[in-house]
């Protein structure tokens, strides 16, 4: 009788064991799920390929409609993607597709920059948003690598060379802009003169991207 209860007592307590095992795994394992790295590596790169050279917290939106919060991102602007950093502070790409993204400029409050692919003809190009309602005002950083083979040297510099470019998301449409008041007259030339007016009340410069944002957002309330 007692060899049984013994016998019993020992598998209650390997289950229980295997139970907790189980439960620490599942616990521990990263909620988010990639895989590994491909491409460019950045080695000896002068300049850097990302939007932020450190880890900043954000949030994204998989193609699915997932949704995960307070992950540790980076966007890089030479392949145009988001990586994430695992519970092992390992960088992954995501398995899935990526829809859209915020990432906090200082911890998760206070600025941010939010970033979406609904503008790109086959959804996987980022675009930031700078203004948002029935008119869009977006930004493309691209970032290319640029061999610089320095004179009496047999070294060659990787430069991380960028260019911006901004357009206008407008009745379906996405318009290349350039930022000055030429342009901006013939984009919101349907109410040009509300517009000229609230530039001129609030002394905008027309080649800021942060005051064409405001005359976005004020044209969206007319």
């Amino acid at each position: 009788m007692n060899a049984v209860i013994v016998k019993c007592c020992l598998a209650f307590a390997i289950t229980l064991s295997l139970f907790k095992g189980y439960c620490q795994i599942a616990i521990s394992a990263d909620p988010v799920g990639g895989k590994p790295l491909t491409g460019e590596s950045y080695l000896d790169v002068k300049g850097s390929p990302f939007l932020f050279e450190d880890w900043k917290t954000g949030n994204v939106t998989l193609d699915n409609d997932t949704e995960y919060k307070n992950v540790q991102l980076k966007y890089d602007e030479v392949e145009d993607r988001l990586i994430f950093q695992n519970h092992k502070g390992i960088s992954q790409m995501f398995m899935k597709p990526v829809k859209s993204f915020v990432i906090y400029v200082d911890g998760n409050s206070g600025d941010s920059v939010l970033f979406s692919t609904q503008f790109s003809s086959n959804k996987t190009g980022f675009h930031q948003i700078l203004a948002s309602g029935d008119v869009y005002l977006l930004k493309k950083v691209k970032k290319v690598l640029m061999d610089e083979k320095q004179y009496g040297s047999a070294k060659t510099i990787r430069n991380v060379v960028p260019s911006t470019k901004y357009f206008v998301y407008k009745g379906g449409q996405l318009t290349e802009v350039k930022l000055n008041k030429r342009m901006l007259s013939e984009v919101f030339k349907d109410k040009q003169s509300e517009v000229t007016q609230y530039i001129a009340d609030k002394r905008l410069n027309l080649k800021d991207e942060k005051d064409w944002g405001n005359v976005v957002t004020f044209y969206n309330t007319l």
